[in-house]
């Protein structure tokens, strides 16, 4: 039987960006609230108390590549 390839969601939850940085979701919090903003790109699903944080996987890589420092 084959299996159709699954194709990654295209953003991350708080919690799935929070363990690859190893940084707590108060954290991403704290740098979307920040001003100048401090953490990736994200967008907000929905309105009030009920949104939803999503980061975008492509703005993560790029704000993570935009961190990258060459050892010297």
């Amino acid at each position: 039987m084959r299996t159709k390839p699954t194709t990654p969601d295209p953003f991350m939850t708080p919690a799935e960006l929070s363990a690859l940085l190893k940084v707590t979701t108060k954290s991403l919090r704290d740098w979307r609230l920040a001003n100048p903003m401090r953490g990736p790109a994200f967008v907000k699903f929905g309105d009030g108390d009920s949104c939803r944080v999503r980061y975008p996987r492509e703005a993560v890589a790029a704000w993570i590549e935009s961190r990258t420092t060459a050892a010297k």
